[in-house]
């Protein structure tokens, strides 16, 4: 076992990987965050998961694959772990200063941008989505990624890629619209549900 383990680390070679994949990664995790001081957090954590896991990569995937992966899954995650902390620190607010201060606190909610709430929104949904169309929905996203250079990425047709991004919008507008919430393309990430050859994406495909 511990031979294959090291010929795996043999052939993922990390720090050649991580230098020609930083550019994407970190407009990768951007994406996700939209806050560039935890984008930067991401691409940190992600190369230091990255080396912890590194023993148990078996080159099922290619190694820009399984790298990817880990950056938005990352991301996602810190980005999660902000709006809890967010969440806690208005309770919190509210507590203390009481009616006046949580009426405050509504006025400075609703005083916030709308493209900013409406980007909460999409992000906060974009959790709840299964991870095979949560990857293929943010890396299509990214504007120096083809549809080819994600499915060689995930590993699958590009045709697969463009599905799971179309299935991905149609579940972040049912959330977002259950929450009463508008949804723009920009919001849910501005990404080709069809490619060259491909035709249209359908609904029922």
């Amino acid at each position: 076992m511990s031979d294959a383990g090291g010929a795996s680390r043999e052939r993922l070679d990390l720090s050649a990987l991580f230098d020609s994949q930083q550019r994407r990664l970190l407009a990768l995790t951007l994406r996700i965050t939209g806050d560039f001081g935890l984008a930067e957090d991401a691409l940190q954590q992600t190369f230091l998961r990255a080396h912890r896991l590194a023993g148990g990569f078996r080159g099922e995937a290619a190694p820009e694959t399984w790298l990817y992966r880990i950056a938005a899954n990352e991301a996602l995650r810190l980005r999660a772990q902000q709006r809890s902390q967010r969440s806690s620190e208005r309770e919190a607010a509210g507590r203390t200063q009481g009616r006046q201060g949580a009426g405050q606190q509504a006025e400075a909610a609703d005083a916030a941008p709308a493209w900013r709430q409406e980007a909460e929104a999409a992000l906060a949904a974009l959790e709840t989505l299964p991870e095979e169309q949560r990857l293929a929905l943010v890396l299509l996203s990214v504007k120096e990624l083809s549809g080819e250079e994600v499915a060689a990425m995930l590993g699958v047709p590009a045709a697969t890629v463009y599905t799971r991004a179309f299935r991905a919008r149609l579940a972040l507008r049912r959330v977002l619209e259950g929450e009463g919430s508008a949804v723009s393309g920009s919001a849910v990430g501005d990404v080709p549900v069809s490619g060259p050859g491909l035709g249209p994406a359908r609904s029922g495909v």
